[in-house]
């Protein structure tokens, strides 16, 4: 008598079109091994569109974010207050932001008691603050309330003087899309970014008052990094 060497399958929902099929273990086994393939193909198509969903989700959080700042950083009052409270050495030394966008920025700074040194012009440390706020405004709105958290800081500066200061000096950046743009590469990179910006201090006459370079670093948070990690290796 001779030795069957198939298996009888008669699930339905192993092959729907046939009550009863004999096939070889080589083929069941292959069998099973593309319904694992594609299980496994789909599991990360819905993992890529979950991704994508998310990340669509964090674009618009961001966005968001971006213009709340910018009615804070723009509205005379709520950002006075936001200053006393955080950066009060630049609330007392009267700097304002006269203007910010997502292109530039303008800050100024006044003559007074406060600001002068002994040669009856601005101290030098004030005209730096309004210079580094005039950079550092741009780099916050694309960090404020920003998913995941990217961390910002001032790793080099460099300053020229060219005229006394005796009066509003105003400094002007206009490079907002380069910072932007360069935290959206540290949103994507473990090592993060750094970005030189200049911005350029003038009077009410329009006269060359300093020039200011500042070097900003920016990096995903540590908590938000090792999630971004697990992520990656849940897609591979």
């Amino acid at each position: 008598m001779p030795i069957k060497t198939g298996i009888s399958i008669s699930e339905n929902f192993l092959f729907p079109f046939s009550n009863k099929i004999n096939i070889s273990q080589d083929n069941c086994i292959l069998y099973r091994v593309k319904n694992f393939s594609w299980q496994q193909a789909v599991c990360k198509r819905q993992f890529a569109d979950n991704s994508l969903k998310k990340t669509v989700c964090k674009s618009k959080i961001n966005m968001q974010s971006k213009n709340k700042f910018f009615y804070l950083v723009n509205h005379p009052l709520k950002f006075r207050m936001y200053l006393f409270y955080k950066l009060p050495a630049a609330f007392f030394s009267g700097i304002k932001v006269r203007e910010c966008t997502q292109e530039k920025c303008i800050t100024s700074v006044p003559y007074k008691w406060l600001t002068q040194n002994p040669f009856k012009s601005t101290y030098f440390a004030s005209l730096a603050m309004a210079a580094e706020m005039s950079t550092g405004s741009l780099a916050l709105s694309n960090t404020y309330k920003r998913e995941p958290a990217i961390s910002m800081l001032v790793t080099k500066m460099e300053a020229n003087y060219f005229k006394k200061a005796t009066g509003l000096t105003f400094f002007t950046c206009e490079e907002g899309l380069q910072v932007s743009n360069a935290v959206d590469e540290a949103s994507r990179s473990d090592e993060g970014k750094t970005i030189t910006v200049k911005t350029i201090g003038k009077n009410k006459n329009d006269e060359l008052i300093a020039e200011f370079l500042f070097t900003w670093s920016f990096k995903i948070k540590s908590k938000n990094l090792s999630k971004q990690k697990t992520l990656l290796i849940l897609k591979n």
